[in-house]
């Protein structure tokens, strides 16, 4: 560099940046850069936020898969996360919908037995008959993660094709 440069009587070296000011710059590009970044990813919508954490755990159970022995859903329905200006649901649910060949109540058993095979415990205070409720076996105290296996029918609240099915619903409550 200073072979390239003609060097004179008035020309000088221009002076090397001090440390002071190099650690200055650092410090304040790392002020403007990380508070964002971090308030973009705990934020409402953000990979790292409460409600983006919950989903993953539903997602991740074995019985909020998409292919449950041998059966893939043919509709899934899950919680959107809100945006930055979109007010906070805190409802957290993956719905789930399969259908076989055979009769629907007859896979309805089957769900039943890998559930509990998975760790979950049946809710006998809010299981009816054609509707199975659970929770996780060794429950952590702050496990408020909830199973609901149903048929669905013409007595349901759901849409036309979604009926005669059966539904796997995963929430927190």
């Amino acid at each position: 560099m200073a072979a390239s440069q003609p060097q004179g009587p008035d020309r000088e070296p221009r002076p090397r940046r001090s440390r002071r000011w190099v650690i200055a710059s650092a410090a304040l590009a790392g002020i403007t850069v990380v508070p964002p970044g971090l308030a973009w990813a705990f934020g409402p919508g953000g990979y790292l936020g409460e409600n983006a954490r919950r989903l993953r755990a539903l997602e991740n159970d074995p019985m909020g898969a998409e292919t449950i022995l041998g059966h893939t859903a043919f509709h899934t329905d899950k919680a959107r996360l809100p945006g930055w200006f979109e007010a906070k649901y805190t409802g957290v649910y993956i719905e789930r919908y399969f259908r076989a060949e055979h009769p629907t109540p007859t896979l309805m058993p089957k769900f039943i037995a890998y559930a509990e095979e998975c760790g979950w415990t049946e809710d006998t205070a809010a299981t009816v008959a054609d509707n199975w409720q659970g929770h996780h076996t060794d429950r952590d105290a702050d496990d408020y993660m909830h199973l609901t296996i149903a048929v669905t029918d013409e007595h349901s609240y759901v849409p036309l094709e979604l009926q005669d099915a059966i539904l796997i619903a995963l929430d927190y409550r």
